[in-house]
C-alpha cells in the first residue's frame, strides 16, 4: 500500500483537508494510505476542530463500507501539538515572543537589538504569540528557525513516521500544504520542506517531497481598531508577492540543473486574482470559522495529481489561476481528472441524497410505520398476512442496523453540506452570484430539509437527476426517482431475508448500502 503523508501548516489547509475527506468518500484516491498531520498554533479554531471531526466521521463510515468502491482509502490523523514542540525547545507557550526566542539562540548584542528595532516594533518584538502569528509570517519564521536549530522537528511524529517507513524500505510521498499569506502556514511550511530535504538528502530515491502552496483567495470583514488579534486581509497580496519572490529567487525549491539538489519534487501554486468572502466576521483564534471554497477542493485534487505523477523522473512546477470576466463558470471539466472526478462525486451525491431522503426518515426511532415498510419486511421476512403483515424484526440485530445506517446518514449529510458551502462561497469577487456549476444548490437544500415534508412524500418526489441539473452543464440522465431506487431494492435477492442468514446488524447495513450505491451508478443501467 502506497504511503502518503500530508502535513498541513496553518489554519487554511484545514479546509483543504476537509475536501480531501470528501474525495476519499467518493473514491478519488486509489491504492494508497493517507496520513494527515495538522500543524497549527490555534487548535481550537472551528476549521481545525471540524477537520478532526470529519476525519472521525469518515473513518466510522469507512468501517461500515470497507471493501467497497467508495471510502476505499485508509486515512489517519496525527496531531503534533505546537505547544509541545515549544516546550521541547524550552519555551513555555505563554512566554513565546520574538525577543525571547531569538535570545534563546544566542545572547543579543547591541547590533542584534538595533536590527530588531529596524525590522520590528517594540510591540511586535515583545508580543505574546501563544494564540498564533495573526497573519505575520516574519514572526513565525523566527520560531521555525529555532525549532530547526534545537532539533525539535526530528522528534515529532511525522518525521519519526518518515524515518520508520524509509528504514523499512518503503517509498513515501510527503506533501506539504501551506500558504504564502498568514502566519503559521507561510512561516513554517516551506521551511519544513527544506529541513526534510536536508535531513534525508541521501534517501531521496524513496522519499518524494511535494508542496501545495496556496496564494490569496479569500477575504473577511476589515479588522476592528480595538482588536489587535484580527487580521488585515488587504495585505495578503503584498505579503504573498514577497514570499513568492523569496521562494523563487533564493531557495532551491525545484531542480533547475543536474548539479542542484531540489527541495521539492513538485510544487503547486493555487490561487485567485480576486478574493472571495468566506466569513462574515474577522475573528482571531478559536472564534475563526471560514467556509469552504473551490481553491480548497483544488488543494485536495493536487494531492491526487501528485499521486498520479510522482513516479515520473522529473521535477514539476504547476500553477492554477481562475480568471473571471463575468460570464464564465467553473464546473467539472475545469478540474484535474475532470471526468473521473465528476462520475465519482455525482454517484456519491446521488447515494447521499437517497440515504437522507428515503432511508434516514425510515430508520429514525420516531417513524411508527417501520415494521410495516416493504423494505424492512424484505430484510427480515414477513409475519402475519394482509393488513396484519409486518417485518419479523430481531431486536438485537435491528438496534445495530439502525445505528449503523443513521451513522452513515450523518456522514452523508456533512458531505452534502460541505458541497453546498463550497458552491455558495466561490463567487470570484461578486456580491451575490456564485460561479460554480457542479451541483444544483436548490436540489441539495431540498434534500437537506426534506425530512419536514414527510417520508412518503419525499420518497416519491426525490429525483437524483435534479442534483446535476445546472443550466450550463449537461446532465447525466438516469430517469429514476427515489421511489424507483427504493423499489429496485425490493428486487435484490441478496437482501431478501438477509437477517435470517446469521449476519450482524452492521453487516446487513453494509449490504443494503452497497446495493444502494450500485443503483446510483453514473451512465449505467441498473443491474439486478
Amino acid at each position: 500500500m502506497r504511503k502518503v503523508f500530508v502535513a498541513m501548516f496553518g489554519g487554511t489547509p484545514s479546509r483543504g483537508e476537509i475536501c480531501l475527506y470528501l474525495n476519499c468518500a467518493a473514491g478519488i484516491y486509489q491504492d494508497c494510505e493517507i496520513r494527515c498531520y495538522p500543524i497549527d498554533k490555534d487548535t481550537r479554531s472551528a476549521n481545525y476542530v471540524d477537520s478532526r471531526t470529519f476525519c472521525e466521521m469518515y473513518n466510522d463510515f469507512r468501517k461500515v463500507m470497507e471493501g467497497g468502491e467508495m471510502a476505499a482509502t485508509a486515512v489517519s490523523r496525527v496531531e503534533d501539538l505546537f505547544e509541545d514542540m515549544l516546550e521541547q525547545a524550552g519555551i513555555r507557550a505563554q512566554d513565546e515572543s520574538i525577543r525571547y526566542v531569538m535570545a534563546m539562540e544566542k545572547e543579543l548584542n547591541d547590533k542584534d537589538r538595533e536590527l530588531l528595532d529596524i525590522c520590528l516594533t517594540k510591540e511586535e518584538q515583545n508580543r505574546n504569540l501563544e494564540g498564533g502569528y495573526y497573519g505575520k509570517a516574519n514572526l513565525g519564521a523566527v520560531t521555525s528557525d529555532l525549532l530547526i536549530y534545537k532539533g525539535i522537528y526530528k522528534m515529532i511524529s511525522m518525521v519519526k513516521d518518515v524515518e520508520k517507513e524509509l528504514d523499512a524500505g518503503n517509498e513515501v510521498d510527503f506533501i506539504i500544504s501551506c500558504t504564502s499569506f498568514g502566519g503559521t502556514g507561510a512561516s513554517l511550511g516551506v521551511n519544513f520542506g527544506e529541513f526534510l530535504a536536508e535531513e534525508y538528502q541521501n534517501r531521496r530515491n524513496n522519499l518524494r517531497i511535494h508542496c501545495i502552496h496556496v496564494q490569496p483567495y479569500f477575504s473577511f470583514p476589515d479588522p476592528e481598531s480595538d482588536d489587535q488579534n484580527q487580521i488585515n486581509y488587504h495585505k495578503f497580496y503584498a505579503k504573498s508577492a514577497t514570499v513568492t519572490i523569496v521562494l523563487g529567487d533564493e531557495k532551491k525549491l525545484i531542480k533547475s540543473g543536474k548539479e542542484q539538489a531540489p527541495v521539492f519534487d513538485s510544487f503547486y501554486y493555487l490561487g485567485q486574482e480576486v478574493l472571495d468572502r468566506v466569513s462574515d466576521v474577522n475573528a482571531a483564534k478559536d472564534r475563526q470559522k471560514n467556509k469552504l471554497h473551490i481553491i480548497d477542493m483544488l488543494v485536495a485534487l493536487a494531492v491526487n495529481d501528485i499521486l498520479k505523477k510522482s513516479n515520473e523522473n522529473n521535477y514539476n512546477l504547476f500553477g492554477y489561476q481562475y480568471s473571471h470576466e463575468g460570464t464564465e463558470f467553473i464546473s467539472w471539466e475545469h478540474m484535474p481528472q475532470g471526468i473521473g472526478f465528476k462520475e465519482k462525486h455525482v454517484r456519491f451525491m446521488r447515494f447521499s441524497s437517497f440515504l437522507l431522503a428515503c432511508l434516514e426518515p425510515l430508520f429514525r426511532p420516531e417513524f411508527e410505520g417501520y415494521v410495516r415498510e416493504a423494505l424492512i419486511i424484505h430484510l427480515y421476512g414477513q409475519k402475519g398476512l394482509f393488513y396484519n403483515a409486518k417485518a419479523n424484526v430481531i431486536e438485537e440485530i435491528d438496534t445495530q442496523l439502525r445505528e449503523t445506517v443513521l451513522c452513515c446518514c450523518g456522514f452523508c449529510r456533512k458531505y452534502m453540506e460541505y458541497w453546498l458551502e463550497l458552491e455558495d462561497t466561490t463567487k470570484y469577487g461578486q456580491e451575490e452570484n456564485s460561479v460554480t456549476r457542479f451541483f444544483n444548490k436548490d436540489a441539495i437544500k431540498y434534500i437537506l430539509e426534506c425530512g419536514k415534508d414527510g417520508y412518503v412524500t419525499v420518497r416519491q418526489r426525490m429525483d437524483p437527476d435534479e442534483l446535476t441539473e445546472v443550466e450550463e452543464y449537461a446532465n447525466y440522465p438516469k430517469k429514476k426517482k427515489g421511489l424507483d431506487i427504493y423499489d429496485s431494492l425490493l428486487n435484490r435477492k441478496s437482501l431478501h431475508k438477509i437477517a435470517e442468514k446469521g449476519k450482524s446488524g452492521s453487516e446487513i447495513a453494509r449490504e443494503l448500502l452497497l446495493c444502494i450505491y450500485d443503483l446510483c451508478k453514473v451512465g449505467e443501467e441498473e443491474q439486478g
